[in-house]
Parts: structure tokens; sequence; C-alpha cells
């Protein structure tokens, strides 16, 4: 009876070892970049005969994003961790990540929010020789930097503008993009200091990664 009763644990066990399995998943892994110019608000002057008030000049960039988003996750990023866009390859929803190094990756997606603004503006051209396939959408799009999950950012922005969506199948340099490039101006704020600001968001390059995901049937 002992070694029935066993047999039958044993079953049960495998059937549920079965019910969780690994798959592989897809991803296609895009750099994120933010430049991003203007200017702040300075003190007061007074030089002689002449007072008045400063304006002083401003800037936003990737680097300085990433510090802010770990000290609002409570990360230490080194000066080579980058922003990436990691969308999989079936088409699932994108996720936005800072990458550093062989460190694990930190998910950042719900401090950004990225909206089309308008319909868009497409073109297409295909040829035979080589086979190739190109797209090019236009939109004005809009790119934010926010609080979330809690956490206070000592940086934001929302700006929004022109931007070019393309991208390319075939051909001898195989799929690229879609490529994300936004001519953009908004406001924003560091530390609370108002920023009027102006310049680009881009989401550029394309390599594939295969990893593995947990699927639970």
């Amino acid at each position: 009876m002992k070694k029935l009763k066993s047999a039958v644990l044993a079953i049960v066990a495998l059937a549920t070892v079965a019910q969780v399995q690994a798959a592989q998943q897809t991803n296609v892994v895009q750099n994120l970049s933010i430049q991003l110019f203007g200017v702040s608000q300075g003190g007061s002057f007074a030089f002689g005969g002449t007072s008045g008030t400063n304006v002083n000049s401003a800037r936003v960039d990737t680097r300085q994003v990433i510090q802010a988003l770990a000290n609002a996750t409570a990360n230490s990023f080194s000066s080579t961790s980058k922003l990436v866009v990691v969308t999989p390859i079936d088409g699932g929803a994108s996720r936005i990540q800072v990458r550093d190094g062989g460190n694990p990756a930190v998910d950042v997606t719900d401090f950004f929010n990225f909206q089309e603004l308008s319909g868009s503006v497409d073109g297409a051209a295909n040829t035979t020789r080589p086979r190739r396939s190109t797209t090019v959408s236009y939109v004005i799009a809009r790119f934010a930097l926010q609080d979330a999950d809690g956490q206070t950012l000592p940086l934001h922005f929302d700006v929004n503008g022109f931007t070019t969506i393309n991208s390319s199948t075939g051909g001898f340099g195989g799929q690229q993009g879609p490529n994300t490039d936004a001519n953009v101006a908004g406001s924003g704020d560091r530390n609370g200091n108002l920023l009027i600001l102006q310049g680009s968001v881009e989401i550029f390059g394309r390599s594939l990664e295969v990893v593995s995901v947990v699927i639970i049937s």
C-alpha cells in the first residue's frame, strides 16, 4: 500500500510540475536617448546702475534621467548604464529598463508616459531586388517623465512634437527599427524649479535577446 501511495504522489507531483513550464521569449532591445535643452529661472542681479533678473541655461539628458530614477528606486547605477526599450517580438507590451552591465535590469516603465497625440500620416515602399520593405509614419507624440509607484522624482519633463517612426525589413541589413525620432518642446522641473525645454527623444538600434519566461497553465 505504501508503494502504491508513493506512486500516486509521484504522479501528482509530475502533473504539478508539468503545469509550470519554462518558455523562450524573443525580445527586441532598443536604446532610449533623451537630449533636452532650455532655460530655467535665475536670480536677481545688480551691477553699478543696472539691475535685473538672470536666466540660466538648462539641460536634461539620459544620464540625468537615469540618476533621477536611481534616487527614486533606491539603486546605484554606474556611468555606463543605459535606458532601453524592450519589446516582445510577438507584439506584447513594451517595457523600459535601466541596464547596467551584468546587474539585473531595473524596470522603470511606470515613470514614463509615451503616447501619440494625433493620427498618423504613413508611407511605405517595397522593392524586389533585393526584397525590402520600408515604412514611415509621422505623428505628434508626447514623452513624459513622471512620479510613479509612490516615488517622487527630483526631475520631470512633459514634452511633445513632430515624431518620425521608421522601420525596414529584408535587404542586406535585415530588419531594422522601428526607430523613433522626435523633435519636441515643453516644460519640466528640477527640484521644483521650472524648466522650459526643447530637444529630441530617440528610440534607436535593434538587438535580439532570448529570455526564459515561466508559463503557468
